[in-house]
């Protein structure tokens, strides 16, 4: 079931377990009165989408060490990056949607984005990359380094 699916889909077709809303005071890990792990990012004036994807990946990494297989839950806050409609920026609609959406969704059970807060349909996976290798979209993938291995 694809995230749209999920959000429009009844309450007898979600997961059994939804965490409870608790977005942290401060940036980094917290461990949650329900079991879970919150990471909360702040993407700053100066990050680029490169940038901001690894610094998640590198927060998602340490929430796997620290708290392994712990529900975690993904709060971003984007600050300095709207256009002069007071919309965001392209790249940082494209790191919510195609990264963390879309690409990194999966390693979550739940995210709270500017954009949207969705709780995973399935599964958390918590079998993590080693590294975030970042590509331009319309680059060959190199069979040496994709993931997942077969």
């Amino acid at each position: 079931m694809n995230w749209l699916a999920f959000l429009m889909s009844s309450s007898s077709d979600r997961p059994d377990f939804v965490p409870e809303y608790n977005k942290p005071d401060a940036p980094g890990l917290h461990m949650n009165f329900d079991n879970t792990v919150s990471l909360y990012h702040i993407v700053r004036p100066d990050d680029d989408f490169e940038t901001a994807a690894q610094d998640v990946f590198a927060l998602l990494k340490e929430a796997q060490a620290e708290f392994p297989d712990w529900p975690r839950v993904l709060y971003l806050d984007i600050q300095g990056h709207a256009r002069d409609d007071e919309r965001l920026e392209e790249d940082m609609v494209e790191l919510q949607q195609e990264f963390l959406l879309a690409a990194m969704g999966k390693f979550f059970t739940a995210l709270a984005l500017p954009l949207v807060s969705v709780v995973n349909p399935g599964d958390q996976v918590n079998d993590l990359p080693d590294e975030l290798v970042l590509q331009p979209p319309d680059a060959e993938l190199p069979e040496e380094t994709a993931w997942p291995k077969e």
